[in-house]
């Protein structure tokens, strides 16, 4: 069972902890005696990070596959620097290669995921958000439950006419016809 606690006091030799008690019923069926604590630290990326950012990487390597036969996709790749290993559909080459190109850009070092920090991850995950937007890259999932910046993403999802929602191309705006949404306090 995993439970979460909060720090309430640090003696100098002791860490205390409070955490809301499970239901009664759990509580009765097991002895609570001893329990296993793993501290995370909040300056390293998370694994929540983690996951957005290989979920990403997947879903640009599957448009990737398919942009190899398709010439008017290759502008994309030779832009994101991917057009040079199109001869292995790999994501973890694909994670490389733009995690290359993002500290490029950015001008860091490279680094991994096992210790990047987490403002650079939230950044990272927003640029590989960005370019999915901009090369019409299509993904699994709403681009909205990927997104650290939800305001970064409203604004390249209204300037490429993308909905946040579905993540289709070429929305209008309102992204709703012939309803009555919007239209003022009184509704006329």
């Amino acid at each position: 069972m995993k439970l979460e606690a909060n720090l309430i006091e640090y003696d100098g030799e002791y860490l205390y902890y409070k955490t809301k008690a499970p239901p009664n019923h759990i509580v009765e069926k097991q002895q609570f005696d001893n329990a296993d604590i793993e501290i995370y630290d909040k300056s390293k990326i998370t694994a929540e990070q983690r996951r957005k950012i290989f979920a990403l990487v997947s879903d640009i390597t599957e448009w990737w596959f398919g942009a190899i036969r398709k010439s008017s996709q290759r502008e994309a790749l030779r832009q994101l620097k991917l057009l040079y290993i199109i001869n292995s559909v790999d994501s973890e080459k694909v994670r490389r290669v733009l995690t290359q190109r993002y500290c490029e850009l950015v001008d860091i070092d490279i680094f991994s995921l096992s210790n990047i920090d987490i403002s650079t991850a939230r950044d990272f995950i927003d640029w590989i958000v960005e370019k999915c937007i901009e090369f019409d890259i299509p993904c699994n999932d709403s681009l909205a439950n990927y997104a650290e910046d939800i305001d970064k993403l409203v604004y390249m999802c209204c300037i490429n006419r993308r909905c946040i929602i579905c993540n289709k191309k070429h929305a209008h705006l309102h992204h709703c016809t012939g309803s009555r949404i919007g239209m003022g306090f009184f509704g006329f």
